[in-house]
């Protein structure tokens, strides 16, 4: 098994980029096997280091450890309704975590003034599953997939709108793309009714 790439890390050793399934540092000497499990190889390779080189590394892989995993357990369906930027603004963010449901935050306005919902429960509004949101005022509002968009409305009728996903990222090349946030509707719908409907 050839190495793809030297390089020396010490007296005596060599850093030795093998296939994917072996990498290691290992001695100079021919007679030495190379079939080292990554664990070992990179135990022996934060061993070699200095102690403060040895702690970067060991920092910078935790923490982009910890980037990718919170990346991968927290997704968010965005639905809205009326134009951004007016007063008839309104959007409900459903938040997830490792699949099951989170934070439930409602952006309202011009302004975009938000506040958390507490999920109050599944529901059955006149024969069609849903679940309930409350406000921290104690209203509460019954939220019914309709296809890939979102019925939102009280018990009475009275206040009734469709929320349709909202597309979270950059435009024309402009603006910061969200990693978490659903990324059609598609997405956002099967949010709501895997996390929030089971």
């Amino acid at each position: 098994m050839s190495p793809l790439a030297d390089g020396e890390v010490g007296p005596g050793y060599s850093v030795q980029v093998l296939s994917p399934d072996y990498i290691g540092v290992c001695g100079l000497s021919p007679s030495i096997p190379h079939a080292k499990t990554p664990a070992i190889c990179f135990t022996e390779y934060i061993n070699e280091l200095k102690p403060i080189h040895a702690m970067k590394i060991l920092l910078l892989s935790f923490f982009m450890f910890v980037s990718i995993v919170a990346t991968a357990q927290k997704k968010v369906a965005v639905f809205s309704t009326g134009k951004p930027g007016s007063a008839e603004y309104e959007r409900l963010s459903f938040y997830t975590n490792n699949n099951k449901r989170a934070d439930i935050i409602y952006t309202y306005g011009k302004d975009r003034k938000e506040m958390k919902l507490q999920y109050s429960g599944k529901a059955n509004l006149k024969g069609v599953p849903c679940f309930k949101v409350k406000f921290p005022n104690a209203i509460v509002l019954y939220v019914t997939p309709r296809g890939l968009k979102l019925q939102v409305t009280d018990v009475d009728g009275k206040y009734n709108k469709i929320f349709a996903w909202e597309y979270e990222g950059p435009v024309n090349g402009i603006g910061t793309f969200c990693d978490v946030c659903a990324q059609s509707d598609e997405e956002a719908i099967q949010i709501i009714n895997s996390a929030y409907l089971n």
